[in-house]
């Protein structure tokens, strides 16, 4: 059992709550609950069917969505301690209002039984929304060198803490270049659709996809050699800044500490639904961190320069934390901040049917549009410097030519 468990055996969470606030996506609801006679505040998480046919949730059978919650319950305690309860059942009733049953501690697929009648939801404690990064970017907070110098080493930390305590196994062929293959397809299918949308249609992103096709088989040794050394890792699959929460520590747990370090990182909402999306190279997990702070500087009126200089802090950071050699995995990780890139403008237009202006003004949205676009560039740039190293060296003798050339002139001489 978890200590967070533990601590919490003593508090009953069943009885009637009224929803305060509902955040619903394609396949999962968020309800933010009120008991007002106990005065118990939490936050819920539920899948349901969804309304549309698509290729990444598979939520018609109620089995499937215990099944995600499951999955969502064995990491989700690991990269935010101290925020999940556990699983309960919940019973909708009218007017906003809804009830809980006795919450599950342990459960497993004989304790959860969708035949009762009831829907199953994860429980979290209701954390101060102000503690979200997505609202804590400002230079004055953790926009800044000090602010992403902490990021990358937390995130590093979350990483480690993961992959030391989850006792999954790395299901066989998971994480190899032919799953790279088939999510990239997915996701330059999705990438097209949320184009359609998309109010410049002469904007240089149609041919995102084709390069990046490209840039796979490239760089496809590469990609192997990360898979058959073991880089593939349970990951989080969805680090983006309103999953990522900085709570302030308490008095006794802060005292003494340094600026920036009197918090802790809280990483909600862990991928639970397909494998291949969180059974990932870490290198896949922070693109998506990168690419989301990226455009979240950008709307908020940074520079490109000054978008690079923050995310180049963070990434060092957490490299040097990972131990990882930068110039080594610098393609690779272009390549995976360009295909978040891609996932995250694709999940605002098609998924989160969120628009791309705002009062005639670009949303975030379209940001996501433009972190691809500069990092497909990068890429392109790599590539091609690459491949002009590789046709300058196939023109330079190797050593053992070298020695045999000088051999044979000693000889006619």
């Amino acid at each position: 059992m978890h200590s967070l468990q533990r601590a919490f055996t003593h508090l009953h969470i069943g009885g009637h709550y009224r929803i305060e606030k509902k955040i619903e996506s394609t396949a999962a609801t968020i309800l933010y609950i009120h008991n007002y006679k106990t005065s118990t505040r939490l936050c819920l998480k539920l899948w349901h069917k969804c309304e549309e046919q698509n290729e990444l949730y598979d939520t018609n059978e109620p089995q499937k969505c215990i099944e995600y919650l499951l999955t969502g319950w064995k990491v989700n305690p690991l990269s935010a301690p101290g925020v999940y309860l556990g699983i309960v059942p919940v019973r909708f009733n009218r007017n906003k209002r809804l009830t809980l049953g006795k919450l599950i501690h342990q459960p497993n697929r004989k304790t959860l039984n969708p035949k009762q009648g009831y829907k199953y939801a994860i429980v979290m404690k209701r954390l101060q929304e102000s503690w979200i990064l997505d609202d804590q970017l400002s230079e004055d907070k953790f926009g800044n060198k000090e602010g992403m110098v902490w990021l990358g080493q937390k995130i590093a930390d979350m990483h480690f803490r993961i992959g030391t305590q989850n006792t999954e196994k790395l299901p066989p062929e998971i994480g190899n270049f032919h799953t790279l293959q088939r999510k990239l397809r997915l996701n330059i299918h999705e990438f097209e659709k949320a184009l359609v949308q998309y109010p410049d249609k002469e904007n240089g992103y149609t041919s995102i996809g084709e390069k990046m096709q490209d840039a796979l088989l490239f760089y496809a040794p590469s990609f192997q050699q990360r898979y058959q050394a073991g880089c593939i890792k349970r990951c989080h699959g969805d680090l983006k800044t309103t999953n990522l929460w900085i709570r302030p520590m308490s008095i006794h747990q802060a005292k003494g500490a340094l600026p920036n370090t009197a918090f802790e990182l809280l990483a909600l909402d862990c991928v639970d639904f397909l494998p291949e999306f969180y059974y990932i190279d870490i290198l896949s997990d922070i693109a998506m961190l990168i690419a989301d702070i990226y455009a979240h500087l950008l709307h908020h009126s940074h520079t490109v320069l000054q978008a690079q200089q923050l995310t180049d802090i963070f990434l060092t950071n957490y490299l040097h934390a990972m131990r990882e050699e930068e110039q080594e995995i610098k393609p690779l990780l272009t390549y995976y901040i360009t295909e978040k890139a891609m996932i995250c403008a694709y999940m605002w237009v098609n998924f989160d049917k969120r628009p791309l202006q705002i009062n005639g003004k670009p949303s975030l949205g379209t940001c996501y549009f433009e972190v691809a676009q500069i990092h497909m560039h990068k890429l392109e740039q790599m590539m091609k410097h690459q491949e002009a190293y590789i046709s300058y060296s196939a023109t330079i003798p190797d050593a053992t030519t070298l020695g045999e050339q000088a051999s044979i002139g000693r000889h006619s001489g």
